[in-house]
């Protein structure tokens, strides 16, 4: 029988077409990674408002009174996740697979350095974030009864609380990032927004007081 044999030349060829096929596939398989985690976060927001609706159900049709996901609230209870305890069963609802912590280390409205998931217990307690208690008039919506929200299909119920999709890019602030966040509306679509565009969203569908 007739031995296989390569030359060395041949394994080099070999080698180098291996190294082409993986270089050209690797950006597709991480564009199918990405696509998967974002497609579970929207299913986590889309999960949190059939909760919100079912809870609008059961306390006179008024949003949950928690507090907003602004830094300066977060330790204060009660969180919307906790508010939403008894409406959400399974924890990891609140986990976006994308939440790895802080990523706008050099925002001086980031949070510094490099933290835990925004979804531990240590941070915020949920990768989404709440119009609730602290935005005052520019958007808020805990508390409020749904009727008083002008425009729902503006007005943010939920959103990521960073913009983790596709574009990011260190050094940028979360505010001028052209990477997108998840958003929630409280007519129960979820949107791919920057988050300049979701704040605006906000502001314009806030209750008619």
């Amino acid at each position: 029988m007739r031995k296989l044999s390569f030359t060395l030349i041949e394994l080099l060829v070999v080698i180098a077409i291996i190294a082409i096929l993986a270089a050209l596939l690797f950006p597709v398989f991480a564009k199918m990674n990405e696509r998967a985690r974002s497609t579970h976060c929207i299913n986590n927001l889309k999960q949190i408002g059939t909760a919100v609706t079912a809870y609008l159900q059961d306390y006179d049709d008024t949003y949950p009174w928690a507090y907003a996901d602004i830094h300066v609230y977060w330790g204060k209870r009660p969180a919307f996740s906790q508010t939403m305890a008894a409406y959400v069963s399974d924890k990891r609802v609140w986990q976006c697979p994308s939440d790895t912590g802080e990523i706008f280390v050099r925002d001086p409205l980031a949070m510094g350095p490099k933290t835990p998931p925004f979804w531990s217990d240590s941070v915020a307690m949920s990768s989404y974030g709440y119009l609730g208690v602290g935005w005052g008039r520019l958007g808020r919506i805990g508390g409020y009864r749904s009727n008083k929200i002008k425009y729902p299909e503006l007005a943010v119920l939920s959103n990521e609380v960073r913009p983790w999709h596709e574009r990011y890019r260190m050094g940028y602030t979360a505010y001028d990032s052209p990477a997108l966040a998840n958003v929630l509306y409280c007519d129960g679509h979820v949107s791919k927004r920057t988050r300049i565009e979701w704040g605006s969203d906000a502001m314009a569908g806030a209750p008619n007081l």
